[in-house]
């Protein structure tokens, strides 16, 4: 039995040496490798000074109503009836619906919701408690 050990020193001796870091089937650039130390001087690479560009005054934005003016707008649209005493507590009467203490009151305004929780004294004073303001688009 013959051994291919022989064939193989000879093979490497008379192939082209390459990369080994190259990825397989990548020829490159052949060069022959040597024990000798090679330096390479480049250029310093130098570096363009671009002056900063000023930056853009900031867009003015279309400052709507805070958010108290929108409370206050939402309340207008409630219609306050009347009230009548249901034995000893109050119901009041807003935008045609009957409400009692503890109730909660909604409205939409402008695409938000508004929501207030009912509060009558002992006395039939009502008293709207800003409970939030909710996106409507956000519901969906």
């Amino acid at each position: 039995m013959m051994s291919i050990a022989p064939f193989l020193i000879i093979a490497a001796t008379t192939a082209p040496l390459r990369n080994p870091f190259w990825p397989v089937g990548h020829a490159g650039t052949q060069e022959s490798i040597s024990d000798e130390v090679r330096v390479v001087i480049q250029e310093p690479v130098k570096e363009e000074v671009v002056a900063p560009e000023p930056e853009p005054e900031p867009e003015k934005q279309d400052v709507g109503p805070s958010e108290d003016e929108l409370w206050k707008k939402a309340q207008k649209t409630l219609k306050i009836g009347g009230k009548m005493k249901v034995g000893d507590k109050f119901a009041i009467t807003i935008n045609g619906k009957i409400y009692k203490e503890g109730n909660f009151v909604s409205v939409t305004v402008d695409g938000k919701r508004f929501i207030w929780k009912l509060a009558v004294s002992d006395k039939g004073k009502l008293t709207l408690r800003k409970v939030r303001i909710r996106d409507v688009a956000a519901k969906q």
